[in-house]
């Protein structure tokens, strides 16, 4: 039970939704016609989900990231430890 709940929160505050929900609130309040709604809710729609999201899934294409590290990321070295350093600094 505590499973599901703990997958039902996950989803609905998943992080490539909630900016979606917010930017179509936010340009429902501003636009003064549905094309001019559609229109910019796609375009903030691309920019604040869409380019991150092509840009994780080419890094794990890529090998730069891995998915085990994206989902499990806890900060400890076992957990989130890069294939290839993106930075040198670190």
């Amino acid at each position: 039970m505590l499973n599901r709940l703990a997958a039902l929160i996950s989803l609905i505050f998943s992080p490539f939704l909630v900016p979606i929900a917010g930017t179509l609130v936010a340009v429902h309040a501003y636009a003064r016609t549905g094309l001019e709604f559609v229109r910019w809710s796609l375009i903030s729609i691309a920019f604040s989900t869409g380019l991150p999201f092509v840009l994780i899934v080419v890094l794990v294409r890529l090998g730069m990231l891995s998915l085990f590290s994206t989902a499990l990321n806890t900060g400890f070295e076992t957990f989130s430890e890069p294939k290839i350093a993106v930075n040198n600094r670190f």
